[in-house]
């Protein structure tokens, strides 16, 4: 039977609170002391002097007391773990056999615990490490060798005093530049025209150029591209910078219209647009301003505007003999806009040789720089008559085909007509990527090859 505990009795709770005690309380203690009176005449009513032991924290701290007397060593595997030499020139993936995995995976009731011998564990050491043989290793390993970055060589530095024989100096380079009147359209680093629609924007002013406007453009870093810019002709006047390079020739900084490098406190003059940049020299300098001005004749935002040096950004900063270099550019760059009737380079020397001996040869400068300004022009004209006439009729089928090029973003694009597409208004291209072009008749932009 059960032995039930008991503190303290309770008669000297009923005969302290006797007055205070309600009718029910009493009863209850009365059943109390009833009960327990019961319990000493059959033996089985003890006193407890002693709380109650807690099996839970005896078996624990037996645990515990083991555990610290026999500390058990922990359980290693069988697999032997295949040491890296170096990660970053090849990395080594171990393989296991298939009845490796299934002894492995399998459950031995009466498996010994072989972790503390030395011979079973691996260890890794630079022994291990250093001196593997292929005799020893018998598994499968794939290796992946990773590729080394490629270093770009640090170029060797010549000083500036040197030249090459073979390099051109930059009046050759423009000498030629200007005979090749075909190739120069777009090889400056600005590319000019007429716009062909009314939704670009001039980065300068921040207003729409309507279609049929002249526009200068270049190529700027936009949101993670390339893509073309276009400015007003004035605007892109108005953003002109002068300056000297302050770099060595390592970083190839080169003039966009003679291909010539700059060389330490050289003179560099650029055009801005956007993020975009394009330096030239002094001299490479002029034909590209020539351009603007004959494309600012026919701009509508012109209102009689004329480039100085102070409004040159960065003039404050050139050396006096520099500064008289650039006034001098842009001097004669308005004395050869001046309106005059156009003449060939003969006429103009006739005409030079009547008059005074002074100014006969500032009259066959002026003429010369104007017929190769008028030339080029003519020549733009010309190139795109042959290429509408070089394109199929509008208002029939002609079954052209062959290779095409149009122009896109200021570059060049080619592709391959489709016959089978072609209708009365519009020609069709595949291009080397599988994409198909549309190509309206008699427009400007596109011809065949």
């Amino acid at each position: 039977m059960e032995v039930i505990q008991i503190k303290d009795t309770i008669d000297d709770v009923t005969n302290n609170q006797s007055g205070l005690m309600s009718e029910y309380e009493k009863l209850r203690f009365n059943k109390i002391k009833r009960n327990e009176d019961k319990l000493k005449e059959l033996g089985l009513y003890k006193f407890a002097g002693k709380k109650k032991n807690n099996k839970v924290a005896q078996v624990l701290t037996k645990k515990k007391q083991l555990v610290d007397e026999f500390p058990q060593e922990r359980r290693l595997s069988t697999r032997k773990r295949k040491s890296v030499i170096n990660y970053r020139e090849e990395r080594v993936i171990p393989t296991y056999d298939d009845d490796d995995d299934d002894d492995a995976d399998d459950i031995n009731v009466n498996e010994v615990d072989e972790g503390s011998d030395d011979e079973d564990d691996y260890k890794v050491t630079e022994e291990n490490d250093h001196n593997t043989d292929d005799e020893e290793d018998n598994e499968d390993t794939y290796i992946r060798v990773r590729p080394k970055k490629k270093t770009r060589k640090n170029a060797q530095t010549t000083p500036k005093t040197t030249t090459t024989v073979s390099t051109p100096t930059i009046d050759d380079r423009l000498r030629i530049a200007i005979e090749d009147d075909a190739e120069q359209i777009d090889g400056d680093g600005i590319t000019i025209e007429f716009a062909k629609t009314g939704r670009s924007t001039c980065r300068k002013c921040r207003t729409k150029i309507d279609k049929g406007q002249p526009r200068v453009g270049m190529m700027a870093w936009i949101v993670g591209r390339n893509a073309m810019t276009w400015q007003h002709p004035i605007c892109a006047l108005q953003n002109i910078v002068v300056g000297y390079e302050r770099s060595n020739q390592n970083k190839k900084g080169r003039c966009k219209a003679t291909n010539v490098v700059f060389l330490k406190d050289d003179l560099k003059i650029g055009i801005k647009c956007h993020t975009a940049k394009s330096y030239y020299h002094l001299d490479g300098i002029r034909p590209v301003l020539d351009r603007i001005l004959v494309s600012s004749s026919n701009d509508d935002n012109s209102d009689g505007f004329k480039l100085t040096i102070d409004q040159v950004e960065g003039n404050e900063k050139l050396m006096e003999d520099d500064q008289e270099k650039l006034k001098s550019v842009l001097k004669n760059l308005y004395e050869e806009k001046k309106k005059e009737p156009v003449v060939s380079e003969s006429e103009s020397l006739s005409e030079s040789n009547d008059d005074n001996d002074s100014n006969s040869a500032a009259k066959k400068a002026v003429a010369t720089a104007a017929a190769v300004v008028t030339g080029k022009v003519r020549h733009v004209k010309q190139k795109r008559q042959q290429q509408q006439q070089e394109q199929p009729q509008v208002g029939k089928k002609s079954g052209a085909n062959g290779r095409v090029e149009w122009k896109w973003c200021g570059q060049k694009c080619y592709g391959t007509l489709l016959p089978s597409k072609e209708t009365k208004t519009h020609c069709y291209a595949r291009t080397h990527k599988g994409n198909i072009k549309t190509l309206a008749k008699g427009k400007e932009y596109w011809s065949l090859l």
